[in-house]
C-alpha cells in the first residue's frame, strides 16, 4: 500500500510540469488563434474598402467618361458654329469689295480714290483672314487641298515688312534680308513651290515674333539658301525664347510673356509649313538669340523637289551658330531694310 502511495506521489510530480507544459501549450495556440481571427477581420475589412473604392472609381470613370464625350460633343458644336459663322462672313465681305471695286471704277477725287483703297485693302485682309482660318481648320483635320504654285517670296517678304512698319520704326529695329551670305538685290528672286496666301501667314507669324522679341535697335534677319531639294528660310532675332517654353514652342496654345498672345501663331506656322511639304525647327539662346529655320519645296529651275522629308535638326544645322552674317551696305539697306 504504502508502495502505491509513493508511486501515485512520484507520478503526480512527474505529470505536474508536463500538465504546465501542455497547458502553456494550449493558452499560446489559443492566443495564435485569436490573432488570426484579427488579421482575418481586418483582410476582410480591408477587402471590403478594397471593393468600395474600386466601386467609386469606376463611377468616377464613368463620370468623367461622361463630361469627357459632352466636352467632345461641345467642342464639335462650337467647331460647327466657327465653321459656318467664317463661311458667312465671306458674302458681306466680297459685297463690299464688290462695292468698292464699282466705285473705283467711277470718277473720284484722289483723296476719295485713296480711301476707298484703304477700305478695299482692310477687306481684302478680313477675306484672306476668313479663308485662312477656313483653310486652317481644314489642314487640322487633314482635309486641307493644297494648290501649290511656283512663287517668288521676297515680294511676300517685302509685304510683310511694310504691314508691320509701325513694329519696326516704333521699336528702332532693323530688317534685313540676305540670300546665301549676301544683301538681297532689286533683281534678284527666291522661289518656293507654295501657296502665297499660306506663305504671308507663315512668315508674317515668324517674323511678328521676332520683332516682337528683338531688343530695341536690335537687327532681325531673314537669311535665305537655296539647296538642289529645298529652301531654307532662316529668320534669327537677338532675343531668347524663355527655356521653359522651348520644348513645346510649336504647340497650339503656347505662349509666354504676351498679354494679348493665343499660342496660335507659331502652331499654325507649323500646320502650314507641314501642309506645304515643309518642316520647321527652332533653336534659342541667350549668347545666340532665337532661330527659326524652315524648309519649304525649293521652286528654282534646277531643284528636284523637296526629296525626303527634313526634319527639324537638318534644317537647324543649315544654320549653324558660326553662319556667316555680312553688314548691309547702305544702298541695299535702303530697299531691304529699315
Amino acid at each position: 500500500m504504502n508502495a502505491l502511495h509513493t508511486l501515485l506521489i512520484e507520478c503526480a510530480r512527474i505529470s505536474t510540469p508536463l500538465m504546465d507544459e501542455v497547458l502553456h501549450l494550449i493558452l499560446e495556440q489559443q492566443a495564435k488563434l485569436a490573432e488570426k481571427q484579427l488579421y482575418d477581420a481586418l483582410l476582410v475589412e480591408l477587402i471590403g474598402q478594397l471593393v468600395e473604392s474600386e466601386r467609386q472609381l469606376a463611377h468616377h470613370k464613368e463620370t468623367l467618361e461622361e463630361q469627357n464625350r459632352k466636352l467632345i460633343e461641345l467642342d464639335r458644336i462650337k467647331q460647327d458654329v466657327d465653321l459656318i459663322a467664317r463661311h458667312d462672313l465671306k458674302s458681306p465681305l466680297n459685297g463690299i469689295l464688290g462695292c468698292a471695286d464699282l466705285l473705283l471704277d467711277s470718277s473720284l477725287t484722289g483723296e476719295q480714290r485713296s480711301r476707298l483703297l484703304t477700305i478695299r485693302k482692310a477687306g481684302m485682309s478680313a477675306l484672306h483672314m476668313v479663308n485662312l482660318s477656313l483653310g486652317l481648320y481644314r489642314m487640322e483635320q487633314g482635309t486641307y487641298r493644297l494648290e501649290a504654285t511656283r512663287i517668288d517670296l521676297l515680294p511676300v517678304l517685302y509685304t510683310i515688312r511694310d504691314d508691320l512698319r509701325a513694329l519696326i520704326l516704333g521699336n528702332e529695329l532693323k530688317f534685313l534680308v540676305e540670300i546665301d551670305h549676301a544683301p538681297a538685290g532689286a533683281s534678284d528672286a527666291f522661289f518656293i513651290l507654295g501657296e502665297e496666301l499660306l506663305c504671308y501667314s507663315l512668315f508674317a507669324n515668324l517674323i511678328k515674333n521676332a520683332l516682337e522679341a528683338a531688343p530695341p535697335s536690335g537687327t532681325v534677319r531673314i537669311m535665305l539658301r537655296n539647296t538642289p531639294s529645298a529652301a531654307l528660310i532662316g529668320i534669327h532675332n537677338p532675343g531668347a525664347v524663355p527655356e521653359e517654353m522651348r520644348a513645346s514652342f510649336f504647340d497650339k496654345y503656347a505662349t509666354s510673356g504676351k498679354s494679348s498672345g493665343t499660342g496660335l501663331g507659331t502652331y499654325s506656322a507649323r500646320l502650314i509649313c507641314e501642309t506645304m511639304g515643309g518642316r520647321i525647327g527652332m533653336r534659342s539662346s541667350q549668347a545666340h538669340g532665337t532661330l527659326v529655320a524652315v524648309g519649304l519645296p525649293s521652286g528654282s529651275a534646277s531643284a528636284s523637289g523637296i526629296g525626303s522629308p527634313l526634319q527639324a535638326m537638318d534644317l537647324l544645322v543649315a544654320f549653324p551658330e558660326s553662319y556667316p552674317i555680312q553688314a548691309q551696305p547702305a544702298s541695299a539697306h535702303a530697299h531691304h531694310g529699315i
